[in-house]
């Protein structure tokens, strides 16, 4: 799955910086790239579990994710439902943390 890293930028930042990249490279394959929504569920994702862990879960809105992704909360709202949904992210990641440790090397 796609994923941002903490570089100080906000989301938007990020964003446009990708879509900088991409104009750089004439040759790059559309599959090959994330599409901007994609790009925008992973960064509000990111956010999300980003906050979930260093604030938990109660002192983690959506109005503050929306805000350091530097979305609107309607946009929030359209690729996660609510922060339940958000919280099903963080479980899968445990889960497919866990599963790849558990494959034999």
């Amino acid at each position: 799955m796609f994923s941002f890293e903490n570089d100080g930028l906000d989301g938007v930042d990020q964003l446009d910086q990708l879509d900088q990249l991409d104009g750089q490279n004439g040759e790059t394959s559309q599959a090959a790239q994330p599409s901007k929504r994609e790009r925008t569920r992973a960064l509000i994702r990111d956010v999300a579990l980003r906050s979930f862990r260093e604030r938990g879960y109660d002192a983690t809105t959506v109005r503050r994710i929306a805000e350091e992704a530097g979305v609107s909360v309607g946009t929030t709202n359209y690729h996660f439902a609510t922060k339940n949904h958000l919280v099903q992210e963080l479980y899968l990641d445990v889960q497919e943390a866990h599963s790849g440790a558990a494959l034999p090397q």
